[in-house]
């Protein structure tokens, strides 16, 4: 959570969010993509419920927003190799292979035993 997030709406990003993750773990992810933009709404630089929206947003193919919300997350956090690789599949996803090839690598050097991302820059040669 961001420090811009007013204290008295803590409790209201937190709710959210346990209920987007609540929704997707139940298989409801329309309703849990729903429930995570009600997050970002509050909190725009939530970074778990950007990282998560994301991740819901590829696994559904909806490559170009999967990659909008996924470059947000990875100025966040960008050293997080998990997301850089996450962001290379949806850069993948939109043919945008020069910088999909990008995020594998930037992804393997931040974490070499990430073997996903080795597979995923195998695959997109």
């Amino acid at each position: 959570m961001t420090a811009a997030v007013a204290p008295d709406q803590r409790r209201q990003v937190f709710a959210r969010f346990f209920r987007a993750v609540g929704l997707q773990q139940a298989g409801e992810m329309e309703r849990a993509r729903q429930a995570f933009e009600d997050v970002l709404d509050l909190d725009p630089a939530h970074a778990d419920a950007l990282g998560l929206l994301g991740a819901l947003l590829h696994d559904q193919e909806r490559y170009e927003r999967s990659a909008q919300v996924l470059a947000r997350v990875v100025a966040l956090r960008p050293t997080d190799a998990a997301l850089r690789h996450l962001w290379g599949k949806a850069l993948f996803g939109l043919e945008q292979t020069e910088q999909a090839h990008q995020q594998f690598d930037l992804a393997i050097e931040l974490q070499p035993g990430l073997a996903s991302a080795h597979a995923s820059r195998a695959t997109a040669l």
